[in-house]
C-alpha cells in the first residue's frame, strides 16, 4: 500500500505500457482528478521532455518503495 498526496499522479504505467492498471485507489477525502488519454499524455511529453524525466524519477522512486516493501 502507498499513499499519494495532492499533485501526485497515478495510472501513468498503464497509459505508457498500454496495459490494464494493476493498482486500486481509495480516496481518503475529496479528490479532483484530471484524466489524460494516451495520445494526450504523449503529446505533452513530446512538447515538454522535462516532464518525461520527472516521471521517470517518480517511477524509479516507486519501484524502490515497492522493492523495500517486498523484502
Amino acid at each position: 500500500m502507498a499513499r499519494r498526496r495532492a499533485g501526485d499522479y497515478v495510472g501513468e504505467m498503464a497509459v505508457i505500457s498500454q496495459e490494464p492498471r494493476i493498482a486500486t485507489l481509495i480516496a481518503d477525502g475529496p479528490v479532483r482528478a484530471l484524466c489524460l488519454k494516451q495520445n494526450m499524455l504523449e503529446s505533452i511529453l513530446r512538447e515538454r521532455p522535462e516532464i518525461s524525466l520527472a516521471m521517470m524519477r517518480i517511477l524509479c522512486h516507486r519501484l524502490k518503495e515497492a522493492s523495500s516493501r517486498a523484502s
